[in-house]
């Protein structure tokens, strides 16, 4: 079938080169009057699942067909298509002439490119006008509920309706006015089973027949015909669609058999038509033929911004999948995705089926809706875990935007295809979630490889923010204040702190995002994502990285930190107050977030849920050629555990490297020990962290920092235990060991 599409493809292509070189020819038939007469809407597709690609970007996009009834070519440039009744919509480019009895095709596709409109439409239900250059309408058409990979328009015999074979290019067919066709109906019963395991399913009204595949493709009239149980004897993916007398299908309705593992994570089950994957043309997975430059290895399919369709299935702990709902997959990245395990974005939209899974996803969120998902291995040759466990480091204790995270056992085409990394995906859905952010009313911006980028919004404060630095000293405290009102400082300090510790070299001047609301009095927040090259990634000694210095420095290199993106922060740090909150906040983290204990216990964790299948995934990806660059993945449980165990290493020796860093850099020779009691009643804040327990840590010595005192309903503050002053908030210079209590009392 799919090779059929492809002649579709290669005939519209070369449809257009013709239909171009038709104005050369004589037989005009001039004036709007004819045009109103002889320039219809012939066929639509705006349900294009799978169907056909286009020929320029390759891609499922929705088309519209117009055809010319007359017996001479007509000129139709500067004419309007629009999904509203006015002529404001996308004009038909210069030098589009249909020639006599011919027909003109346009992708909707909102690209706005040559004949590529500039709108999508809509498969539920909207009208479509058509507009002459003076802005009359001379045709119409009302899509009424689209079914995937099914044409609607105009039959042969006059009337509206759907054609089961899609025409483009050709005379329609007599059309079908009304079409529904339900899927079929899958017998409840477990999918994560043994060998043996028998399953049934049935129309849900006589007249229909069933037709499946076990290969994942999209079942069509040529597919088997349902008719007695299927068993199961091996890891096995059901695909089915009902179809009525005149061979018009259902939905489809896809379910993953997979034999039981050995493993208490949650499986994620991917499943796309095998063409979406692997063909040379369209496939997203593969080098292929038809692929653009990557920023590493070759030209490939996999570099291409495709999106394909699939099925989602989420199997979290009982035997039938929590979630199992139709999305679209492309392939992500700038650099791992020329890795063999390639990361996936996963997208949930109306064109599939419904706009949102509802499933809480992760334990740490508390809402259930997610538009977007992304699957992704940062470290897939070294632990497949290191971007995951320091999220997990910071979730807790420190004030970031950070992405939730989640490993969970993934299968590909009903293929294992190993341990992946689940985590929200940062976009203007996830500010939205998180802070309740209108995606319509946000400015995000990003730093990627050396320059900045708007993703939403504008970037213009962030801008002029930055060209406040460049001509003001921020050493001056009215100066300083003008920035700080700008910046949420809990945030900036904790994230700053986050990067520095886990010695991220490929940042700031990459990977690094920030987002504020465009609400008067908002403030600019950071987002802690992409920490591949953290935890020393390439063992290569980065324990000791001096970070501080290269976020510091004026004069990076282009990609990872050039003088524009450590401008704000150089800045800050010439404002004496500020270095000293940074100071003593760094030392707080140190204390509590980043201890060799607490790191140790995390990787701990993280690794004994993916254990039990690092067997497999070895098995999976023992046979992988050298990555480009020259690594190579681990090739054995042993080696996993060597690189496991270095990550613990790296937490040993960086919180002593930090202290040493910090001291370095500020010149200041000695530490004491604060003490702080947890007392009924309240708790304190150090250096701006609040700390609900008993706290006994280093500091550096005559740095100054702020300790406040913090009640609990149903308490007030009335003093110190360890200092005379009444205030709850308080500046200490500490020269020595100190030792502090809250005292609270009760309110009548």
């Amino acid at each position: 079938m799919y090779q059929a599409l492809k002649m579709v493809n290669t005939f519209l292509a070369l449809f257009g080169l013709v239909f171009i070189s038709s104005c050369s020819e004589n037989n005009w038939e001039s004036g709007e009057e004819s045009a109103s007469k002889n320039i219809r809407f012939n066929e639509v597709m705006s349900n294009n699942l799978n169907y056909s690609t286009d020929d320029t970007f390759f891609e499922y996009a929705d088309w519209i067909e117009l055809s010319n009834t007359s017996e001479n070519q007509i000129d139709i440039s500067g004419y309007t298509l629009s999904d509203k009744r006015d002529n404001k919509g996308w004009k038909i480019p210069l030098g589009t002439i249909i020639s006599q009895g011919g027909y003109q095709i346009f992708w909707a596709d909102g690209k706005n490119n040559r004949n590529h409109t500039d709108f999508r439409i809509k498969n539920k239900g909207e009208n479509l006008f058509l507009f002459n250059s003076e802005g009359v309408i001379i045709d119409s058409i009302y899509l009424v509920n689209q079914i995937a990979n099914v044409s609607y328009g105009i039959g042969e015999n006059g009337t509206a309706g759907y054609f089961q074979i899609p025409s483009p290019n050709k005379r329609n067919n007599n059309a079908v006015p009304k079409v529904e066709v339900s899927a079929p109906i899958f017998k409840a019963g477990p999918q994560l089973v043994k060998p043996g395991h028998n399953f049934s399913m049935s129309p849900p009204k006589e007249g229909l027949i069933i037709r499946y595949t076990v290969d994942c493709s999209e079942p069509s009239l040529s597919s088997p015909i349902y008719e007695v149980p299927i068993q199961i004897k091996k890891t096995t993916i059901v695909r089915a669609k009902c179809f009525d007398e005149n061979g018009f299908p259902s939905p489809t309705v896809t379910q993953s058999f997979i034999v039981q593992r050995k493993t208490s994570l949650p499986i994620m089950s991917l499943v796309t038509d095998p063409i979406n994957l692997w063909d040379d043309y369209v496939g997203i997975y593969v080098e292929g033929k038809n692929g653009v430059a990557g920023q590493i290895g070759p030209v490939a399919n996999w570099n291409r911004d495709w999106e394909r369709p699939a099925n989602v299935e989420f199997f979290d702990g009982p035997e039938t999948a929590q979630i199992n709902i139709g999305a679209g997959i492309k392939i992500l990245g700038l650099y791992i995705s020329a890795w063999p395990q390639k990361p996936f974005g996963i997208y949930f939209r109306k064109s599939y089926g419904k706009p949102e899974a509802n499933y809480q996803f992760f334990e740490d969120r508390a809402f259930n809706k997610y538009s977007h998902l992304v699957i992704r291995v940062a470290d897939w040759n070294d632990t497949g875990m290191r971007d995951g466990m320091m999220t997990s480091l910071v979730s807790e204790t420190m004030d970031i935007d950070y992405q939730a995270y989640r490993p969970v056992a993934t299968y590909l085409n009903g293929e294992f295809w190993g341990i992946y990394n689940l985590r929200e995906k940062q976009n203007e859905n996830y500010l939205m979630l998180n802070h309740g952010v209108d995606p319509k009313e946000l400015d995000l911006i990003e730093y990627k490889i050396g320059e900045l980028n708007v993703i939403e919004g504008t970037g213009d404060d962030y801008t002029a923010m930055l060209e406040f630095c460049r001509n003001n000293s921020l050493a001056d405290v009215n100066n300083y204040k003008v920035i700080a009102d700008q910046i949420d400082l809990d945030n900036y300090l904790d994230y700053y702190i986050a990067e520095l510790f886990f010695a991220n070299s490929d940042w700031p001047g990459n990977n690094l995002k920030c987002w504020k609301s465009q609400k008067e009095g908002s403030k600019w927040r950071w987002i802690l994502y992409d920490l591949d090259n953290g935890f020393d990634f390439y063992h290569r000694g980065f324990i000791q990285f001096n970070s501080l210095n290269h976020a510091l420095t004026a004069s990076g290199d282009p990609h990872h930190n050039p003088e524009h993106s450590t401008l704000l922060f150089r800045s800050l740090m010439g404002n004496s107050d500020f270095a000293q909150l940074f100071i003593q906040r760094m030392a707080v983290h140190l204390n509590n977030s980043f201890t060799p204990k607490r790191i140790s216990n995390i990787v701990d964790s993280i690794a004994g849920n993916v254990r039990p299948l690092i067997d497999e995934h070895v098995e999976r990806w023992k046979d992988s050629p050298k990555l480009p660059g020259g690594y190579v993945n681990f090739k054995s449980v042993d080696q996993w555990e060597y690189n496991v165990n270095y990550l613990k290493k790296f937490a040993n020796e960086r919180n002593p490297y930090m202290w040493k860093m910090v001291m370095g850099t500020f010149q200041i020779t000695e530490t004491i020990n604060i003490s702080l009691e947890r007392v009924v009643g309240g708790y304190c804040s150090l250096a701006g962290v609040e700390v609900k327990k008993n706290y006994s840590g280093k500091h550096f010595k005559n740095v100054p920092f702020i300790v406040k005192a913090i009640s609990i309903d149903g308490y007030e503050f009335v003093g110190w235990k360890g200092d005379a002053r009444k205030e709850a908030n308080i500046q200490i210079v500490p020269s020595q060991n100190i030792s502090l209590t809250p005292i609270f009392r009760k309110t009548s």
